[in-house]
């Protein structure tokens, strides 16, 4: 009986090259050129050349919208971040991969990610100290919008009709289904490696991983079932906010606390790239450029480790021990920065905490 070794698939794959699924490249054909593990990149560099996405038609949310009506509810969002959704999924590499259809090659981001994640915002919103609402309320809003919109108030009884409950005495479904999200197939769509290098025993040792680029546009689907014909309306308006808000500001899938995985509005998007208008009026003296401050940050990480981490209550643990940081005499341009930049309506509950920098 002969055996197919992982040496002879590779020997095929290096002798007729192509692959028309790079999902199927990816996870199941990926072979390691010599023992000492540095052939992860390679693979993945060619999963990105690899990449395509077959004939792809969103025909069938049109058809959706019609069957339904008003049950039905379509929010589209631009990620203006890296994006990785599923890195943990199976793969013959480890902690790489996307959430993708196997037949189309579609990256998408389950229904079960998009519950989950209002499922959580639902639980920060309804959990924060009341006297924070009014703060709260002002906080979130997409980052490049105008005009703060007013929110839905949160109860725990819409949570349950939209998420169901899990009550082993009264376990019951919700009443909004979350199909997931799937991007617009264009050239904004794309592949790229990305890479961690966590230092282990004083030796870095760089991880790769795939993740979606920046930039595309995603359709997300959510439908109110029949039996909720009276309240459909408020159900999907409370569930179409709720995903807006997390997806603005903590993001979805992997490495949100880094910022990746962050959305706005479509509209918000385009408005963002259209070039500034001419003003009729003469244009003010430009004044000096501020020096760069040094110390122990840069630009980046100094808006990732601070700033971000302000903007997320649920991250102001974060904040107090990076303020120890903060708080050194070098860093002092820095704290200043800091100070200027929380001194909104938003951040008052921030500055109320025994800990904030006075």
């Amino acid at each position: 009986m002969n055996v197919i070794t992982s040496q002879a698939i590779a020997h095929a794959l290096t002798a007729h090259p192509r692959c028309d699924s790079w999902t199927l490249r990816l996870d199941k054909l990926s072979f390691p050129d010599d023992a000492t593990g540095s052939w992860k990149k390679p693979a993945l560099d060619t999963a990105v050349q690899e990449f395509k996405v077959a004939t792809h038609s969103t025909r069938w949310i049109d058809q959706l919208k019609t069957q339904h009506g008003e049950r039905f509810r379509e929010l589209r969002m631009v990620n203006t971040s890296r994006l990785a959704v599923a890195l943990g999924r199976a793969s013959v590499l480890e902690n790489v991969g996307l959430a993708a259809n196997r037949i189309t090659g579609l990256p998408l981001i389950p229904g079960s990610a998009v519950k989950g994640l209002v499922s959580m915002w639902a639980c920060w919103r309804g959990n924060a100290p009341s006297g924070d609402q009014d703060d709260q309320v002002a906080q979130f809003r997409d980052d490049f919008a105008t005009e703060r919109r007013a929110l839905l108030p949160h109860t725990s009884d819409l949570a349950t009709q939209i998420l169901g409950s899990d009550d082993s005495n009264d376990a019951d479904a919700g009443d909004i289904v979350f199909f997931g999200a799937f991007p617009v197939v264009d050239g904004r769509l794309k592949l790229e490696v990305d890479v961690l290098t966590p230092h282990t025993s004083g030796e870095p040792k760089p991880s790769f991983f795939l993740a979606i680029a920046s930039g595309a546009t995603w359709h997300f689907v959510l439908l109110a079932s029949r039996r909720t014909e009276d309240r459909s309306q408020t159900l999907l308006d409370t569930a179409t906010a709720w995903l807006r808000e997390a997806l603005t500001q903590i993001g979805i899938g992997a490495k949100t606390a880094a910022g990746y995985g962050r959305f706005v509005t479509e509209d918000a998007f385009v408005a963002a790239q259209q070039p500034p208008q001419p003003s009729s009026r003469p244009a003010a003296p430009h004044p000096p450029p501020t020096p760069i401050p040094r110390g122990d940050y840069t630009e980046a990480t100094f808006k990732n480790a601070v700033l971000r981490t302000a903007q997320n209550r649920g991250n102001w643990g974060l904040l107090q021990k990076e303020l120890v940081k903060l708080l050194k005499p070098e860093n002092a341009a820095w704290l200043q920065n800091f100070k200027t930049a929380t001194q909104g309506k938003e951040f008052k509950a921030l500055r109320q905490q025994p800990w904030y920098p006075k």
